[in-house]
């Protein structure tokens, strides 16, 4: 049985997002302290990330018996590719930007949630830092760990829509808030399917490389808003919206009409250890 099966990825999850709360915690206190460099600190936490999802990454790479490049999964696809992925973010960033503001609207968002939203994505930061953290860390942790180790293992428990489905659920959970949770589950799973497509990482690294850059950097413009008002939902206009979802599904389709010309076995190289795959594979 290939690891980690859907019980064995909640236990994994469970145990990077304690992780990572505790060692932020650290560095939280340590910054508190009197005399001690806290801004340097602060920053510190966020890197802090890397060596956690790296150490559980390779925990679960020897645990499952697949090779690193099996988990890791780079393997190159057709440049052009960059053409659709492109368009479908940009399309998803304004759907999810008001289906983010309508979950604000049913939950009122947090302060401290707030908070770590400014202090990451306003000017206080300086932007190299917030674009390593964002745009480079972000996306390489969380893809491989959610597509490269848990999507990889649930594709030898579950059906394909299962795995996809719940790789992605997993990572809104990574989010740590249910502000985030609808629009990361939307695109953990487009991020997933263009994994399972083409046996790749790279479409989804760059993909979400992409959507971060676009809401940091809007973020940083206050293109909607200056980030002391973020707590207010905001919606945007009717026909913009309706565009964004026109952008996302012709970029999915265009993704898929590229995918299909190319011809080759995607679902075998989206996980070329599936052929090990037990004969009780659960449904969902």
């Amino acid at each position: 049985m290939v690891y980690p099966n859907l019980k064995q990825s909640v236990c994994l999850v469970i145990l990077v997002l304690f992780v990572m709360f505790a060692s932020g915690l650290v560095f939280y206190h340590l910054g508190a302290v009197p005399g001690q460099p806290g801004r340097l600190l602060n920053y510190m936490g966020w890197v802090a990330n890397l060596p956690v999802f790296a150490l559980f990454v390779l925990y679960a790479q020897r645990r499952s018996g697949r090779s690193l490049s099996q988990v890791l999964r780079f393997r190159t696809v057709p440049w052009k590719m960059c053409l659709p992925v492109t368009l479908s973010i940009f399309g998803l960033v304004v759907v999810n930007f008001n289906i983010g503001n309508f979950t604000q609207y049913l939950i009122p968002i947090s302060e401290a949630t707030l908070d770590l939203i400014r202090d990451l994505m306003g000017r206080g930061t300086p932007y190299a830092f917030a674009f390593y953290v964002l745009v480079i860390q972000a996306p390489l942790t969380e893809e491989v760990f959610c597509r490269g180790v848990i999507l990889g293992g649930l594709l030898t428990h579950r059906t394909q829509g299962g795995g996809i489905f719940w790789s992605a659920v997993l990572f809104g959970v990574l989010h740590m808030n249910p502000w985030q949770f609808p629009a990361a589950l939307l695109l953990g799973i487009v991020f997933a399917w263009w994994v399972v497509q083409t046996g790749s990482l790279l479409p989804a690294l760059f993909g979400h490389a992409l959507n971060n850059f676009l809401s940091m950097t809007s973020a940083r413009l206050e293109l909607f808003g200056p980030l002391e008002n973020w707590d207010v939902p905001v919606f945007l206009p009717w026909w913009l919206f309706a565009s964004g979802i026109v952008l996302a599904v012709t970029g999915l389709w265009w993704f898929n009409q590229m995918v299909k010309r190319d011809g080759a076995s995607h679902e075998h190289r989206a996980h070329p250890d599936q052929d090990e795959a037990p004969a009780d594979r659960k449904p969902v």
